[in-house]
């Protein structure tokens, strides 16, 4: 499963009842992807729209639009799914700690802590 493979960086090797916690997680996604992909699929043909016009005036905003407010271009039930996933992945995420030993909670603050720093380095100075 993907999940699983995404998470063991993070947390290292993933015990029985955390792969249960992701099935379950996986199970209870429903129509989600179908979903994710169409709306992938309207904001891809919007930015071609806005591409091949990329000569009329109002060129930059509507790439800036694009980019920055993608939450715009979304369906409502997208926006419905989208809402209902981030909590489903909160929920999995917290019942993941909850079943971690401490060698997996040592292994994901040292990533943690790796992650910051890589971010404050990236930080642009004024």
């Amino acid at each position: 499963m993907r999940m699983q493979e995404r998470l063991q960086p993070w947390l290292g090797r993933l015990n029985s009842v955390q792969i249960e916690h992701i099935a379950d997680w996986a199970n209870g996604l429903g129509e989600q992807n179908r979903l994710w992909l169409e709306n992938r699929q309207r904001w891809q043909a919007e930015l071609r729209t806005v591409v091949a016009e990329r000569d009329s005036a109002d060129f930059a905003e509507q790439l800036r639009r694009l980019l920055q407010q993608r939450e715009s271009f979304y369906s409502d039930e997208y926006r419905a799914s989208y809402g209902r996933s981030r909590q489903a992945m909160a929920t999995l995420l917290s019942q993941l700690l909850s079943s971690s030993d401490t060698t997996q909670r040592e292994r994901l603050s040292h990533r943690l802590r790796d992650l910051r720093r890589d971010l404050a380095e990236q930080q642009c100075s004024a």
